[in-house]
């Protein structure tokens, strides 16, 4: 899953800012609920229409939740895009947390865990609107996590022939046109491989990448343009009951391959 802009750099910020886990909340009504009358134990984070909730700790801006320090305390989180796009796909096998931030990671281990457990890859556009709108910053995000999928992968080919054949990849029409998006994107000379510079181009030209300067969150674009700065790959479990995000390995920072 991926929401580019903020909530899979939020939840990466978080864990660097000392999280243990991140409890998913269904609104950020049931999220002051959670910790109503036990505020010592939670950090209440996430956003309505992009602005942090009244009576929240904290909201979705990466920048600042960077700077935090969020330990000693579970993390209560919802977002209007992200969580609900996890919350849907909470029935899969595996769910990954991707990011600009982790791109290098999160492939490899999707690769990884597909191969071991025998199945597909999914890669989950939290979107606009609730999941029904389409975001370019997602769906060019989404073209680079499959130019990072074709590089590894030793043989490309059509959907048709892939039965049977675990070392081979096959494309779907929309991974297609997520990668000629991300594509289009690059200069001639990058041999596929995008920079900060590169997103924050594509941002410019993003609904959300134009917006989120006008509402005092300019330093986040800078944040989730970052490219391959970490090897933590956050993954969904259900535990006692509740959707939580932990950290399913980390690192130090990284060049990319």
């Amino acid at each position: 899953m991926l929401d580019v802009l903020r909530a899979s750099s939020t939840m990466l910020a978080m864990f660097q800012a000392g999280a243990r886990e991140l409890r998913l909340a269904e609104s950020p009504e049931a999220a002051l609920t959670v910790a109503d009358g036990r505020r010592e134990a939670f950090w209440v984070c996430g956003e309505q229409g992009g602005h942090k909730v009244e009576g929240f700790d904290y909201g979705n801006s990466p920048a600042e939740v960077s700077d935090a320090d969020l330990s000693g305390r579970d993390v209560v989180f919802v977002t209007s895009n992200g969580t609900s796009a996890l919350r849907a796909v909470v029935d899969a096998p595996l769910v990954l947390v991707g990011s600009p931030r982790n791109e290098v990671a999160v492939v490899r281990h999707a690769v990884r865990e597909a191969a071991t457990r025998g199945c597909n890859v999914l890669i989950l556009c939290a979107g606009d609107q609730g999941g029904y709108g389409v975001s370019l910053e997602d769906a060019c995000f989404a073209g680079m996590l499959v130019e990072r999928f074709v590089k590894l992968s030793p043989r490309l080919v059509p959907s048709e022939q892939a039965d049977g054949d675990p070392e081979a990849l096959a494309l779907d029409d929309s991974a297609i046109v997520a990668h000629r998006l991300f594509r289009s994107y690059l200069g001639p000379n990058s041999n596929g491989h995008a920079t900060s510079e590169t997103l924050m181009t594509m941002f410019a030209e993003a609904r959300n990448g134009r917006r989120l300067p006008l509402d005092g969150f300019g330093a986040d674009l800078e944040y989730c343009a970052e490219v391959d700065v970490t090897t933590a790959v956050p993954h969904l479990e259900v535990r006692d009951g509740v959707l939580t995000v932990v950290v399913q390995s980390s690192g130090d920072a990284r060049q990319p391959d």
